[in-house]
């Protein structure tokens, strides 16, 4: 297992990729810790790629799931993978759902098995709910949390109907 995280963004980054690992573990059981690997993607493409690049370097037969705190890393680290002739070896999932991640999923036999997305573009409407509440005067919670949705292969299009075909 890699994780690619971005250690000098802080503990609020940090407890996302601790996230991202305990779900795994929810699902397949307890993960050796020595199969485990941070990595510093550098919050970019080209970092999630060199970091994968100089990680993998000399190791062909390992299976390899990157779950990455972004779809930039994600999407570098797979392409470092493409590159390397060993994309078939990799699952790569990321966070954000962008643009870039969608139209990926969209590929036929993609290695990208999927992206959380938060649905930024919903944000407004809560906010203005919650402004109006305080306004008012309400009770309000403590705490506005977003649903967050993974998005595969499988639910992109019926997620964002309106995205631009690409190709």
């Amino acid at each position: 297992v890699i994780l690619i995280g971005l250690p000098a963004g802080g503990p609020l980054l940090q407890a996302r990729m601790t996230g991202a690992l305990a779900g795994l573990e929810e699902v397949i059981g307890q993960v050796d810790e020595r199969r485990v690997f941070h990595l510093d993607g550098a919050n970019t493409f080209d970092g999630g790629f060199e970091a994968v690049r100089r990680h993998q370097k000399g190791k062909r037969n390992e299976r390899v799931l990157v779950l990455a705190m972004n779809d930039p890393n994600a999407l570098g680290a797979l392409e470092a993978f493409r590159r390397g002739g060993q994309l078939e070896r990799c699952a790569v999932a990321g966070q954000g759902a962008t643009l870039d991640a969608r139209s990926e999923l969209r590929r036929r036999k993609t290695q990208l098995i999927g992206s959380v997305a938060y649905f930024p573009e919903r944000y407004g409407e809560a906010l203005l709910r919650l402004a109006l509440g305080l306004l008012k005067k309400l009770p309000l919670p403590p705490a506005l949390y977003t649903k967050h949705r993974l998005v595969t292969s499988a639910n992109v299009d019926r997620l964002y109907p309106k995205d631009p075909r690409v190709g």
